[in-house]
């Protein structure tokens, strides 16, 4: 991947003046056909046509070659499951962003066999079509504003050989842990911060829950859930405060696994995922060096941001763990922002509702 550290940029008025044609991404595959799902490469072009550099989040977009969604995969009408990692970015690291100089581009290769499910989907034409949503950084404290490309897709067929890849090479999937969100770490102090930021992410799910019941018709609700079923709502925050075995069985790992995402930079913290069908098998969170330097829940009353919180990273983690969320966008602007759909489902729109809740109603 080609990566820039320059600076952090302030260009606020131009970055919220974007409109979906100001940017562009074209999309190309080496081969249209291919034996092979480890065959598929794919190469996505981003262009600035601007005069002012522009700086994005690269992470769960084209502009990033980690095992991240950077594309929505189907074959003829049929989604194909991603079963990729989802991670949270180190927002105050430079290395979690990718900038675009005026008037150049970025070129990206992708290659994606471990990342969608094209086992269960068989053999055929895949299309794939860039995930649209970008965002871009605002300045060093602000949050991120949010940016929609306009979507291509490109096309490959596979011949032949879709069977499963793993993320991890060594992985053994048939091993399941006979645990819910158990801390997996030999440091006694990182076990403890990890305790911690488990205790608090489980209170304020719980407390997001008991507001649903309380108030179901609230402002905060519709903010970030529009007319979702509130009782769908509730039993994903329930189930994270509950941590019952019902909603899945994790290890909460203080160090990255061999061959992990923390080396490059950038990563907060991912979860990785095993997946059958629709079904979570079972997941594993690893919590980068960055997360034990994060503040504690108390600090949001005195201002502090929640992406600079362990209950923020934790929090978000856990919704990918449990039910399956995803990062269609990061921050609470941009979380607010999405279709009814993406709300349901976005990682950040449950994290900034059960946080807001908690500075609103407990500090």
């Amino acid at each position: 991947m080609l990566r820039c550290s320059a600076a952090l940029l302030t260009f606020a008025a131009t970055a919220l003046a974007l409109s979906s044609g100001d940017l562009t991404v074209k999309l190309s595959a080496v081969s249209p056909v291919v034996a092979s799902i480890d065959d598929i490469i794919l190469t996505a072009v981003v262009s600035n046509p601007t005069s002012e550099d522009i700086k994005f989040v690269k992470f769960g977009s084209v502009l990033d070659e980690l095992p991240t969604k950077s594309f929505n995969v189907r074959k003829g009408d049929e989604a194909v499951t991603f079963s990729g990692v989802e991670i949270i970015p180190a927002l105050d690291i430079d290395a979690a962003f990718i900038t675009i100089p005026a008037g150049g581009s970025i070129a990206v290769n992708h290659t994606v066999a471990a990342s969608y499910a094209f086992e269960a989907a068989g053999t055929g034409v895949f299309t794939f079509e860039t995930s649209v949503n970008l965002q871009v950084a605002d300045g060093p404290d602000s949050e991120l504003a949010h940016f929609v490309l306009e979507s291509t897709s490109v096309d490959v067929e596979v011949t032949d050989d879709v069977a499963k890849r793993s993320v991890f090479p060594d992985d053994d999937e048939s091993e399941v842990g006979l645990r819910t969100s158990t801390p997996v770490c030999d440091n006694a102090t990182r076990r403890n911060f990890l305790a911690a930021a488990l205790k608090e992410a489980r209170a304020v799910a719980g407390g997001a829950a008991t507001n649903i019941k309380q108030s179901p018709n609230s402002a905060r609700f519709k903010t970030y859930f529009n007319d979702a079923s509130r009782n769908d709502i509730w039993y994903n925050f329930d189930r994270v405060a509950g941590d019952l075995a019902s909603s899945g069985n994790r290890g909460l790992h203080c160090k990255d696994r061999a061959g992990g995402l923390c080396a490059g930079g950038g990563v907060g913290a991912y979860v990785r995922l095993v997946t059958s069908g629709n079904n979570i098998i079972s997941s594993e969170a690893y919590f980068c060096d960055w997360f034990f330097g994060t503040k504690d829940l108390k600090a949001i009353c005195n201002g502090t941001n929640f992406p600079q919180t362990r209950v923020n990273v934790m929090l978000h983690e856990l919704t990918h763990a449990v039910f399956r969320s995803t990062d269609t966008v990061y921050g609470c602007p941009g979380s607010r922002g999405l279709s009814s759909a993406n709300k349901k489902k976005n990682a950040d729109n449950y994290t900034c509702f059960a946080l807001h809740n908690y500075l609103a109603n407990t500090c």
